[in-house]
């Protein structure tokens, strides 16, 4: 188990695709965050099936971009 620091600007409770993009929007703006999840290992299971504009928006923004993670086409019925 990993220390926790006594002083932090915000707790950020889960590691997931929001908790991760949160710390990253936070830290751009010079705010502290700490990280905590029951987890002890990296989920390697995909946790959203798609992203309205929004979220990409947001995830852009965080710096992220097409390059940083597989697409996979889901087919029309």
């Amino acid at each position: 188990m990993k220390t926790i620091p006594n002083n932090t600007d915000v707790l950020i409770v889960g590691a997931g695709p929001v908790g991760m993009t949160t710390a990253i929007m936070l830290a751009k703006h010079g705010i502290s965050g700490v990280i905590i999840d029951k987890a002890e290992e990296i989920f390697r299971q995909p946790r959203a099936i798609s992203l309205d504009n929004e979220a990409l928006r947001i995830l852009q923004w965080a710096g992220i971009g097409d390059s940083d993670f597989q697409q996979v086409a889901i087919a029309r019925v």
